[in-house]
């Protein structure tokens, strides 16, 4: 059971999800997750796009 405090600051409601990143967890409320992967892999396909641009 993740406490109050960390339920609050972390927006947490019904649905999360847990992500490995490193040597840490970090739980995430499944919407703002997806919203946020979503935007990493706009900035990645962006900067993927500009290497090619550059022939890399």
């Amino acid at each position: 059971m993740v406490p109050t405090s960390l339920r609050t600051h972390a927006a947490l409601d019904k649905n999360a999800v847990i992500v490995g990143v490193g040597n840490r967890a970090e739980i995430w409320d499944i919407d703002r997750w997806n919203t946020y992967n979503e935007e990493v892999n706009e900035d990645v396909t962006e900067i993927v796009e500009q290497l090619v641009d550059l022939g890399l």
